[in-house]
Order: structure tokens, then C-alpha cells, then sequence
């Protein structure tokens, strides 16, 4: 099942997408839908590397619900495009979901960024529970964002890093 939701953003997206390479960013997001405790490697990177991160998931941020594991990969396609075009790709899975292929896509619009989270997910006779709160959980991703984007991208003084990620 695919779930695909876009929103414009009025920051440059180069910014954006430097954010977006951040696991702080994703921790950010996320919560207090989801929480990520990093388990290989133990320490989330400064900046996402390409290779696959494998973390416990927890729900509202104390209820575990299995491992995922991160697929990171990344594509600068300014070059193919004529203008600036990026992508982040967590082609990943987890204990209950055999396919969470997320993609993000920025590129530079007219009057700032577009971006757009696009995931295909498989999860057996519980894709459509999974699709239905993958929904609501990148709503809310976008949301906070959108938020994070307007401040600039500095960080509320009262986020803690280790509350969502650990």
C-alpha cells in the first residue's frame, strides 16, 4: 500500500535537505508518536550515512514494537535535473512490517521547497492498520516540519535529543 503527501516549505532547500541527513531531525519529527533507541551501531552518526542502522522501536515513546532497520541511501540529482533536486531513502523493514520503503524528495520551487514523503509499506493482512498510522504519522512529521522550517531549523530549547533517540 502507498502513502504520498507533499507540502511546500519557504526555506532553501539545500537547508532542507542538510536537516533532513540529520537523525536528530528524524527524532524531532517523530515524536511523541514514535521513539528510536539505536542499537547497531549504539550511537546515532552526527549525519545519516549510507548503510543500514538497526534500532528498537517504541510507540508513543514506552511501547516497544519490535526492531527497524534502517536501509539509508541518498541521491543529489541537481546535476540530471538543471536545478537542485535531493532524495533520502529508507528502504528498510522491521520486526512486523516485511516492506517500509520510505522515500523524501526536496527540490527548489519557485517560492522555496517542495517535499514530499512517499512510502510503500507491506505488513501481510495488517497493511491497512500499518498504511493508516503511517498516515497519521507523517501528517504529523510534516506538521513539525513545517514548524521546525519556520524557526529556522533551531531546535525548541526544551527538545532533548536523548528524549526521542537515544
Amino acid at each position: 500500500m502507498l502513502f504520498q503527501e507533499a507540502i511546500t516549505l519557504e526555506c532553501p532547500p539545500e537547508k532542507l535537505a542538510d536537516a533532513v541527513m540529520s537523525p536528530r531531525l528524524f527524532a524531532y519529527v517523530s515524536w511523541p508518536l514514535m521513539k528510536f533507541k539505536p542499537v547497531d551501531p549504539a550511537e546515532p552518526p552526527e549525519k545519516w550515512k549510507e548503510r543500514v542502522y538497526k534500532v528498537k522501536v517504541l510507540l508513543f515513546g514506552f511501547l516497544p514494537i519490535g526492531r527497524h532497520y534502517l536501509n539509508i541511501s541518498f541521491r543529489d540529482l541537481s546535476s540530471e535535473k538543471g536545478k537542485f533536486w535531493f532524495e533520502l531513502r529508507d528502504n528498510g523493514h522491521s520486526t512486523f512490517v516485511p516492506k517500509w520503503d520510505h522515500k523524501i524528495t526536496i527540490y527548489k520551487t519557485s517560492d522555496g521547497c517542495h517535499y514530499s514523503d512517499r512510502v510503500e509499506i507491506k505488513a501481510g493482512v495488517f497493511t491497512p492498520v500499518v498504511w493508516g498510522f503511517a498516515s497519521l504519522l507523517y501528517r504529523h512529521r510534516q506538521r513539525r516540519l513545517r514548524q521546525l522550517a519556520a524557526a529556522g531549523f533551531v531546535f525548541p530549547a526544551l527538545f532533548n535529543d536523548e528524549s526521542a533517540i537515544e
